[in-house]
């Protein structure tokens, strides 16, 4: 069986650089060429044209329901999950696969696709709720190769939205601080949507509060050794791409990755002759009503 969330095979990539204005960063973003279209979406394209994709209503919910922390009062939003449905219908009828034209350059469609996955994610959990992991959603498949996540009529898994779709069309490796799984080990859910004309600031925000934690980053210079999530290990492939085509450094490590968005007290600590270990992933629910939730909060 797959672990979860593990690194799938990616593709020859064509690198193209979109420049958001007004925020710190770039945003790398590739298309990789499609050997086969995407499956025939149910809801004909010619309908949709005129229509705008809006997220207020997932902006909604993530302002009523995720914490500072990135917790979820799953309880709240199972007896009023309307806001998220309708966002989730939105979603069914279309992507930027089935109209383009509602999602005006690359950071419009990324976007669709990490707020998909989050939402999906989200009513997953309700379908299962009270669960104290998403472990234990599902038997054969489990919760991330279900399918059933419907994207503008195609019928997709939580892993084909991630591996065969975002990793595959987009050189963009701070996805893995956004994509979150309902879970401790995740990087945290944002209480907003990701919008087109944030979407840069809010992965670069994301990214350095991911590795601000110390359940993902740790370091001890005494036996020159850094902690990681297991995230850069399952997708190390990724960061070190990025590196090499778009930051054009030869040869480069996860570390350099991790040095990038660090905080700085801790990223001059690294040296190069600085070991590696992997932390174990947390898969306990990102529940505000869990136990282990109280740590987080610092109660």
């Amino acid at each position: 069986m797959d672990t979860p969330r593990s690194p799938s095979a990616v593709g020859t990539f064509l690198v193209t650089v979109l420049v958001v204005a007004g925020v710190v960063g770039l945003i790398f973003i590739v298309r990789a060429p499609t050997a086969d279209p995407p499956e025939a979406a149910t809801v004909p394209i010619a309908s949709v044209q005129n229509v705008v994709f809006d997220v207020s209503a997932f902006e909604e919910v993530c302002h009523s329901y995720v914490d500072g922390v990135g917790l979820v009062d799953y309880a709240g939003l199972k007896a009023s999950p309307a806001r998220l449905d309708a966002f989730l219908k939105q979603v069914e009828g279309i992507s930027p696969h089935t109209n383009l034209a509602a999602f005006p350059g690359e950071a419009a469609a990324l976007a669709y696709w990490l707020n998909a996955y989050n939402a999906w994610m989200l009513r997953a959990v309700l379908d299962a709720y009270p669960v104290d992991s998403v472990m234990d959603i599902g038997d054969d498949p489990g919760v991330f190769d279900a399918k059933g996540r419907i994207c503008g009529g195609r019928d997709l898994s939580l892993n084909g939205i991630e591996h065969e779709i975002v990793r595959k069309e987009f050189l963009e490796p701070r996805v893995h601080f956004a994509l979150n799984c309902a879970s401790m080990g995740c990087p945290r859910l944002p209480a907003e949507a990701f919008t087109p004309a944030r979407l840069d600031a809010q992965l670069e925000r994301e990214a350095r509060r991911f590795f601000d934690d110390p359940t993902h980053l740790d370091v001890d210079p005494e036996i020159k050794t850094v902690y990681l999530s297991s995230i850069l290990d399952w997708y190390g492939e990724d960061f070190v791409r990025w590196l090499t085509e778009v930051k054009g450094i030869e040869e480069p490590s996860l570390l350099d990755y991790v040095k990038i968005y660090a905080p700085e007290e801790l990223a001059s600590q690294i040296g190069d002759d600085f070991s590696v270990e992997f932390l174990d992933y947390g898969w306990g629910l990102n529940d505000q009503a869990a136990e282990w939730a109280a740590e987080r909060r610092g109660d």
